[in-house]
This record gives structure tokens, sequence and C-alpha cells, in this order.
């Protein structure tokens, strides 16, 4: 996991959607009650482990003529 730097509200209020396009935000960001929230998706490495299982899995039972 790495740590992302968020910058700090325009105002007291907190943040409005306008603000969201004057600023280089991560992709992954989202507005919530006037706050900036980054949502990562916590199943990534086990997402990745499954596509790679079902990828293997479908190799060694597939024909010569199909490609995995």
């Amino acid at each position: 996991m790495f740590d992302v730097l968020l910058p700090p509200p325009p105002r007291d209020s907190g943040w409005e959607s306008d603000d969201l396009d004057m600023y280089d935000l991560p992709e992954h960001v989202e507005l919530i009650y006037g706050a900036l929230e980054l949502m990562m998706s916590p199943q990534r490495t086990w997402h990745h482990l499954i596509i790679r299982r079902l990828a293997n899995a479908l190799e060694e039972v597939a024909e010569p003529q199909w490609q995995v």
C-alpha cells in the first residue's frame, strides 16, 4: 500500500464538486460530505490471484488451437 497526500480543502466548509476539476487529483478520489476520500480496492491482490489461477487452470485443459 502507498500513501497519497491530498491537498487541503480550498475553503473551511470543505470541497465542492466544482473544485475537483481544478486540481490534479488521483483517479480514485470521491467527494463525500465535503471531504475527499481516496477509494482503493481492498481486493486488488485477491482479484489478481484468482485471475492467475483461473488462467492457469484453463491453459491446462484448453486444446492447442485455443489461446488463454
